[in-house]
């Protein structure tokens, strides 16, 4: 379809000035005053891109503010598209500016309370920006005194238009994006868009933004688990005052941050601004800070949504057009049944907006038990959703969950992951795998399929290895068998060592000598359960009837069924109390 050359009858198109999925903006001359505007024109006939170009020009319309584009005006061309007129403004994006060095102090103290005003005043009126990124602040004349927000398509308009967002829609830009907003939570406010201003103020300064991966998914990853970085890492420079601000700003609860944008550039004002050269040093300020600290292990699950996209996060805006476009949305996870199974294996759940899921594990002393829990944890989902799984894990700093490259590797594999098959492996990092041992089965890949009814031992060039200087710790519990087995009374016995001392290689010989000339249950002790009555007799059971965690609520209901004949066959005492202990004990549905 052409474009008409006046729009109205009265912006006269002159030249085209950009391009993009949802349109095109063109410089244009206003017939009424004779000043230059910018048109800009929808060029998609979807619904919901049309009810965003509405949004912005509603919003525009309320926000008359110097650090706002001015609304000129709005409306259809007679063929049908929704065109909005602005202010034509001269200068580069702060995104372009970025490209050529950060800001200076001085500079990035005036850029912040530039846009602090201005979000003051849109917050007032009940508009929520949303989309707050370098991209979308405008330098007049390439000064940041002259800071101009723009783009209000995904603004929230609490007193003018109704929200159109969904559960699962994407709203803003992965990298800036606030953790409420990550998470799709419902209860999005405006500080969702101090989060954004705390990330543009980082960017400008330290020339990287705080979290930033290959892909949204661990970009995501990063925005939910890590503690934001330290601005004086990367600006031993930046005064106090501006350290502490630009780290409110970027907290994770909203409530923590500073209580309003208001507050923020008044804030800015009273920092003092050193006019001399930047601080030298960066490198080894940064080195011995991130080197500091006890570290622990952490293990981490993601769950991709059914129907998955692996455009980059530079291609966010392009690919959010396209799938906008055809009205189209990623498939829904089972959540409420995800977060349940997390819960149950100890992990801390976190819903994606995008339809995804991230599960963390943490605060296990031993890596293969944590790593374990994880796995478990893994295969369930695999169960329960059509969407791959990734396993990873790394170090992280005690007090965070700094886990170094584990989000990233997580969410490499997740992208390799397959879908849709309920039998499909889950994909692990190589980290995890060598933790994972014996007690589960990997394929040729290195992917997870299933975790073993008997943990087996561990292997060199596909041999067991020998039992090596365990002979009298072996006879003693042999022994200690035979003895309960002869008198009527039970008797237990603790193993206790470090790591990879060889306590599996010692339980399974015990099991091998035994299992000539008895019967031997086995259960495995989990950290989640700790303190939890007969959750080793339940383990035990579990395995003897053929289920476990991941097993269906149906497979567990069909093996107490077969406890129940066998109760009622042996002649035992209020069967019926004994079988409802018994489901309890390996948790299936009464």
């Amino acid at each position: 379809m052409a474009t008409p050359t006046v729009i109205a009858e009265r912006f006269e198109l002159e030249a085209l000035a950009e391009s993009g999925g949802m349109g095109s903006v063109y410089r244009a001359r206003d017939r009424l005053t004779g000043a230059p505007v910018a048109v800009k024109l929808l060029a998609r006939a979807n619904q919901r891109w049309a009810e965003r170009f509405r949004r912005e020009a509603l919003a525009l319309a309320e926000l008359a503010h110097p650090a706002i584009v001015r609304y000129v005006a709005h409306g259809l061309t007679p063929t049908g598209e929704p065109y909005l007129a602005m202010d034509w403004l001269e200068g580069e994006p702060l995104s372009a500016r970025l490209r050529r060095g950060r800001l200076s102090l001085p500079e990035a103290c005036d850029l912040g309370i530039r846009i602090a005003d201005a979000l003051t005043f849109a917050h007032a009126a009940g508009v929520i920006h949303r989309d707050l990124k370098p991209a979308n602040v405008f330098l007049v004349d390439g000064d940041v005194r002259g800071a101009t927000l723009l783009d209000f398509g995904v603004a929230r308009l609490n007193n003018l238009y109704s929200d159109t967002t969904r559960t699962g829609d994407r709203v803003g830009t992965p990298r800036y994006m606030a953790p409420e907003q990550v998470r799709a939570a419902r209860a999005v406010d405006w500080r969702c868009d101090l989060w954004s201003l705390g990330c543009v103020l980082y960017t400008s300064l330290a020339g990287r933004p705080p979290f930033s991966a290959p892909d949204e998914m661990a970009t995501w990853g990063k925005i939910l688990l890590e503690e934001a970085p330290v601005l004086s890492v990367a600006r031993p420079d930046a005064p106090p005052p501006l350290v502490a601000l630009v780290r409110r700003l970027l907290e994770k609860e909203p409530a923590l941050r500073p209580a309003s944008a208001a507050v923020v550039a008044t804030e800015l004002r009273r920092i003092e601004r050193p006019e001399g050269p930047e601080s030298t040093g960066i490198t080894s300020v940064g080195v011995a800070l991130a080197s500091s600290g006890e570290h622990r292990r952490v293990a981490l699950v993601m769950i991709g949504p059914v129907a998955t996209d692996d455009a980059s996060v530079e291609g966010e805006r392009d690919r959010a057009a396209a799938t906008d476009d055809d009205d189209t949305r990623p498939g829904e996870l089972p959540m409420v049944e995800l977060a349940a199974a997390a819960d149950r294996h100890g992990g801390g759940f976190e819903p994606l907006a995008h339809g995804g899921a991230i599960v963390t594990f943490a605060g296990s002393p031993a890596a293969t038990d944590l790593v374990g829990r994880a796995a478990r944890f893994a295969l369930e989902a695999r169960r329960l959703c059509d969407g791959g799984v990734a396993l990873a894990s790394g170090r992280g700093a005690t007090g965070n969950l700094s886990v170094g490259d584990a989000i990233e590797r997580a969410a490499s594999l997740l992208r390799r992951a397959a879908h849709g098959d309920r039998d499909r492996p889950v994909a692990v990092d190589e980290v995890s795998a060598a933790l994972l041992g014996p007690r589960f089965e990997l394929d040729g890949a290195g992917a997870l399929r299933a975790e073993r009814r008997d943990d087996g031992v561990r292997t060199i060039l596909g041999r067991p290895t020998p039992t090596v200087g365990r002979e009298r710790e072996l006879n003693l519990l042999v022994q200690l068998c035979r003895d309960s087995a002869a008198e009527p009374a039970a008797a237990a016995a603790v193993v206790i060592g470090e790591a990879g001392v060889g306590k599996s290689r010692l339980r399974h010989e015990l099991v091998e000598r035994l299992g000539r000339a008895a019967q031997v249950w086995s259960g495995r002790g989990d950290p989640v359960r700790a303190g939890s009555p007969f959750s080793l007799l339940g383990s035990a059971l579990r395995r003897r009837l053929g289920v476990d965690d991941v097993s269906t609520p149906a497979a567990r209901v069909a093996a107490i069924r077969r406890v129940a004949i066998a109760v009622d066959d042996l002649g035992l005492p209020e069967p019926e109390r004994v079988t409802t202990f018994l489901a309890e004990l390996i948790g299936a549905p009464q």
